[in-house]
């Protein structure tokens, strides 16, 4: 019977610690993976949108200027999977990533 090397186990236990993180993974496309932006057709209070958001598992974070919303996504769902969703809703103007921007040049 071979024993393994313990530089394994450090490797092993590594991984595994790697494979059970909760937090969502950073998407190809530069936007949040946690939330997304949302525009109503018609001007509606705060606590309206949240209404009507809470019972598909959204949430509001802030209200951005202009009647935007930055709606929270729910753990079990991806960005793509929310603007399909929540772009289908009658009273929904738009929906949006949120892309992050930055200056030219500095990712090089």
């Amino acid at each position: 019977m071979s024993r393994l090397p313990p530089p394994f186990f450090f490797l092993a236990a590594l991984f595994l610690g790697a494979c059970q993180a909760q937090e969502r993974p950073a998407p190809a496309v530069p936007y949040a993976a946690d939330h997304v932006l949302l525009a109503p057709r018609e001007p509606l209070a705060e606590a309206e949108v949240a209404a009507r958001l809470e019972p598909l598992g959204y949430g509001i974070r802030r209200v951005l200027g202009g009647g935007v919303f930055v709606v929270s996504l729910p753990m079990s769902k991806e960005v793509p999977q929310a603007l399909n969703e929540l772009g289908r809703l009658p009273w929904v103007r738009y929906v949006e990533p949120d892309y992050i921007r930055r200056p030219y040049g500095a990712d090089r």
